[in-house]
């Protein structure tokens, strides 16, 4: 993610845009978050 912060694409995600797609999509970035972390 080039030094971005995931939890900063997790914020900038509008749920208005994917309502049944919001949920979904913030466990996968915060499941790849948390992957992330536990390599750091």
């Amino acid at each position: 993610m080039s030094g971005q912060s995931p939890w900063r694409a997790i914020a900038a995600f509008d749920p208005s845009r994917h309502p049944r797609l919001a949920d979904q999509a913030r466990v996968r970035a915060a499941l790849a978050a948390l992957r992330c972390s536990e390599f750091v």
